[in-house]
Order: structure tokens, then sequence, then C-alpha cells
């Protein structure tokens, strides 16, 4: 039951965090800066990124985060393991728990300027 509650809030948090960077990339693809045209041209080819493509638009902006975005795009595979049914073996996905997933946001945050706030736009 531990588990199975930690992959549910995992999810949530998941979720929410995916939600918050789909907002923001709406709203930096009207910008006029450099960045807000690299998300323009993603808006261009699709209405509906997909959120490792948003991330990568962020690991071109800020090249020394590369590694601290690669980590937090292992929980979008682990998110999609979890939301489509768990039925495949977990490919290496790792087992995240909420405060890892909590911590690498963080981390994130912090490692990369101008980032979404992840964590203080929560509902709640």
């Amino acid at each position: 039951m531990r588990d199975e509650l930690d992959f549910e809030v995992s999810l949530a948090l998941l979720a929410s965090f995916e939600s918050i960077l789909d907002e923001d990339f709406l709203v930096r693809a009207l910008g006029s800066d450099r960045f807000s045209h690299a998300i323009s041209k993603l808006r261009a080819r699709t209405s509906e990124p997909r959120l490792e493509e948003i991330l990568d638009c962020w690991k071109e902006r800020s090249p020394a985060a590369h590694t601290v975005i690669g980590e937090f795009k292992q929980l979008v595979k682990f998110r999609h393991w979890i939301a489509h049914g768990r039925g495949a073996a977990k490919k290496g996905y790792g087992n995240y728990s909420p405060t890892l997933i909590w911590r690498r946001a963080q981390i994130l945050q912090k490692a990369v300027a101008g980032f979404p706030s992840l964590l203080e736009t929560l509902p709640g």
C-alpha cells in the first residue's frame, strides 16, 4: 500500500509540474526575447509540445544546467510509466519517491535562472 501511495503522490506532483511548465511555455511563446523566440519555433511545429521538448529548450538556454535538467527528464519517463498502467518492466526508470521528485524540482529551480516556480505555484 505504501508503494501505491508513493506512485499516486509522485504522479500528482509530476502532473502538476507538467501543467506549470505547459502554462509557462504558452506565456513565453508570446515574448520577444531570444528564449521566447526558441519557444515560438517549437510552438510553430506543434501546438502541444511534449514535456521533454520544453525541457530541451531550457537545456539549450542553460547549458550549465544540462545535468540537472537531464535528471529531471528522467522523472518524466517515470511519470509516463506510472500514468500508462505500469504494465511493462520499469526499464531503468528508477523508483523515484515523492521526496526525491520534490528535491529534484528544488535543485532545478535553483540551477536554472528564470525557470518557472514549480513549488510555490502548486495548489493547496
